[in-house]
């Protein structure tokens, strides 16, 4: 809930707009909470989608397109930094702006570089989106 008690986010959609854009085939085109969200979509819903970010540090734009859980990416090299800031507080805030698709794994490792307060590790895009599908796929049963 946000400060006037409306709904900010249902994970794994946010209300407000985010870097990580989903198109549902079929359905509506939603704002997932990170990129890792965003990912376990398309098991949740039973579904394909289409993702459309940018990297956080060259702002050079992402795609990835799940369709009947294959993955396929554009650039091919991207790669997802999962992790998150070492204090207590909801996923929210100390996670989901840190979740995020680079174009490739040198680029991600630089960010990771450049911000030494967040920990966390590059995943490429399948170990991403079995981690999605871990968290999603069977949430609505």
């Amino acid at each position: 809930m946000d400060e006037n008690g409306a709904i900010a986010s249902a994970y794994p959609f946010s209300t407000a707009p985010t870097p990580h854009q989903v198109r549902i085939t079929d359905g509506p085109v939603v704002h997932a909470m990170c990129a890792v969200d965003a990912l376990g979509l398309a098991a949740m819903l039973d579904t394909d989608i289409e993702v459309t970010s940018s990297d956080p540090l060259t702002h050079a734009p992402i795609t990835v397109t799940i369709r009947d859980q294959h993955l396929s990416s554009d650039p091919a090299s991207a790669v997802v930094f999962v992790g998150g800031q070492a204090t207590q507080g909801p996923s929210a805030d100390t996670c989901c702006n840190y979740l995020n698709f680079f174009t490739d794994r040198s680029t991600a490792a630089r960010w990771a570089t450049d911000h030494p307060h967040i920990g966390g590790e590059i995943l490429d895009l399948p170990q991403a989106h079995t981690l999605g599908n871990q968290i999603f796929a069977n949430l609505i049963e």
